[in-house]
């Protein structure tokens, strides 16, 4: 089976072939045909499996038969709303009469009328009260990630949405979400008229997915992350996840005395900068990314949610510096690779005070996916002599990252970012090449003269492997560590 196959116009099959989508994923192999004849569809799939396509395509084909029509779609965050419209936009390569507005980024809808919105539920709801956009023209809305919209308090908002809408419309819904709850059971029959119902397990995902978990003490947490990306034991993109912003910050100035360039994504940073971020790694431009997972404590809808909400693209390897303190969130940020048809690593870090939570998540993992294979945590045994070499520079390099050197640091970056957000704005507009000379793992701040700890000395370097573990990238190359040629030892006297 193949896009080919699906009566969609020839324009959105020769975007899908321009942007590399040749083969449907399961999710999308389901709903596209089902959508096609005109069923309310109510999609239930992992995180990662090619949700996004398997509805746009639907909703542009209704689009291009009736281009008077308007199609909605609904999402929890801002980034995500950016997201959706950009892989909108892609689809209509070649469909130039065809507009995608994103709500988020627009005050009004007059400025051009558009044939498909990208929105919150809260940007959107005041449009559709004050008639700016006319209701009886929408024949199609989305509910993207219907879990989240719904947790992130959107519930009162939804109803509103929906209660704008003539049932004379006969308006074709999508309720799209990577769980099933009982606030999603009564959304659907509030929305939905004899849906046609998807569910796609985990199987599939779970077998292209390792995940290992490497214990130790937390002391030891900075020394293990430094020997990964150090030593080149982990290689391709990788996001690493941390608790907070704190730890997120003070991970980045860790790494980069030791010449590791990374970016991260601060959730207290403006929209447009965090957006820039992750169009960026999605882009090839970083490899490395450190998230913040803060979707419990934000306060603010439209800004929560990173490992949720947030679509990262070609990630080989997520990396658990902090260990989620729940199954849900592990199983989103995991679901960060392994997406589509590619395969994917999962590394936690585990410490004894998380060692509960590591076990939870492994007996909710088997419970889960009795039928798949791979669906274990399986411990990574990692040999901590090997690298005690290190340990020294790293401990002293963590005695000068303070709690006063992330305050200087975060608020620097703040300061940076708010310049680059709002008073570049309009000039980034004008020139969007210049947006480009935003370099995100550009160092916060020296802490001191580390300029040696960017070279390790080939006598501190592991005589043998770490571990007897074979991590393995997408590309399936062995990750090992090329071990450099040994220099003269210092202390012996020079061979004449």
């Amino acid at each position: 089976m193949n896009f080919s196959n699906y009566k969609i116009d020839k324009r959105l099959a020769k975007s899908l072939d321009k942007n590399g989508f040749k083969k449907p994923t399961k999710i999308q192999e389901s709903v596209i045909p089902l959508a096609l004849e005109g069923k309310d569809i109510l999609a239930k799939s992992p995180t990662g499996s090619g949700k996004t396509l398997s509805y746009l395509l639907p909703v542009l084909s209704k689009i291009l038969m009736n281009e008077k029509s308007l199609g909605i779609i609904l999402v929890p965050t801002k980034e995500l709303s950016h997201q959706v419209t950009q892989q909108a936009k892609a689809l209509l390569t070649y469909c130039g009469s065809i507009k995608v507005l994103d709500l988020v980024d627009h005050e009004s809808t007059s400025v051009q009328k558009p044939n498909l919105i990208v929105s919150t539920p809260s940007k959107a709801l005041p449009h559709l009260l004050n008639n700016n956009i006319n209701v009886r023209e929408i024949e199609s809305l989305v509910i993207d990630e219907a879990d989240l919209v719904l947790s992130f308090g959107y519930k009162c908002d939804l109803d509103k949405v929906l209660s704008c809408i003539p049932s004379s419309n006969n308006c074709q819904m999508f309720l799209i979400s990577a769980t099933l709850n009982s606030d999603l059971t009564e959304l659907k029959h509030l929305m939905l008229k004899n849906p046609a119902i998807v569910e796609i397990d985990e199987t599939e995902k779970q077998e292209k997915l390792k995940q290992f978990a490497i214990n130790c003490e937390d002391s030891e947490k900075y020394l293990i992350t430094f020997s990964l990306f150090k030593l080149k034991l982990i290689k391709g993109t990788c996001i690493v996840f941390v608790k907070d912003v704190d730890g997120g910050l003070k991970l980045r100035l860790f790494l980069e005395q030791f010449g590791i360039k990374c970016c991260f994504l601060n959730s207290e940073l403006p929209h447009k900068s965090r957006y820039h971020v992750i169009e960026e790694f999605n882009k090839g431009v970083y490899d490395f990314i450190i998230a913040c997972d803060n979707i419990e404590t934000s306060t603010n809808a439209d800004d929560a949610g990173v490992s949720r909400g947030v679509d990262f693209k070609n990630v080989d390897i997520v990396l658990n510096f902090d260990f989620p303190s729940s199954f849900k969130s592990y199983q989103h940020r995991v679901g960060r690779t392994a997406r589509a048809h590619a395969s994917g690593l999962a590394i936690s870090i585990v410490t004894p005070k998380d060692k509960k939570f590591l076990e939870k998540t492994n007996s909710t993992l088997k419970v889960y996916e009795k039928e798949s294979t791979g669906n274990e945590i399986m411990p990574f045994s990692f040999d901590m002599g090997a690298i005690e070499g290190f340990k020294y520079r790293v401990e002293d390099t963590l005695k000068h990252i303070t709690k006063k050197v992330i305050k200087e640091a975060k608020l620097k970056d703040i300061k940076k970012e708010i310049l680059n957000s709002e008073a570049l704005k309009s000039h980034f507009d004008e020139k969007p090449k210049d947006l480009q000379a935003l370099r995100h793992d550009k160092p916060l701040q020296k802490i001191s003269n580390s300029s040696h700890l960017k070279n390790i000395p080939g006598y501190l370097l592991p005589t043998k492997s770490l571990s007897d573990v074979a991590l393995k990238t997408n590309k399936g190359k062995r990750m090992i560590i090329k071990k450099r040629k040994r220099t003269q030892d210092p202390l012996k006297p020079r061979k004449k």
